[in-house]
């Protein structure tokens, strides 16, 4: 689990932009937040991890995600 401080530093951005991408990744079930705040691996990425053939690794796991399509809210820039 890491707090939102933590995924900022570790992604090297700013806490407002982390906040926006863990957002985004929690609607898609990418991430989950606790009850304390923190993040951890969601249940889609669990999911992913699962049908991932062994080996591949995350490049594998994370180009399967990307393959998804993408669904945009209508508040979304264009």
């Amino acid at each position: 689990m890491l707090s939102l401080t933590a995924l900022a530093a570790r992604a090297d951005l700013p806490k407002a932009t982390a906040l926006r991408i863990a957002r985004r990744l929690t609607e898609h079930g990418a991430l989950e937040r606790t009850a304390a705040g923190h993040y951890t691996i969601g249940p889609r990425l669990l999911e992913l991890a699962t049908v991932a053939p062994r080996g591949h690794g995350p490049r594998a796991v994370t180009r399967a995600m990307a393959a998804q399509p993408v669904v945009t809210s209508p508040e979304a820039p264009k």
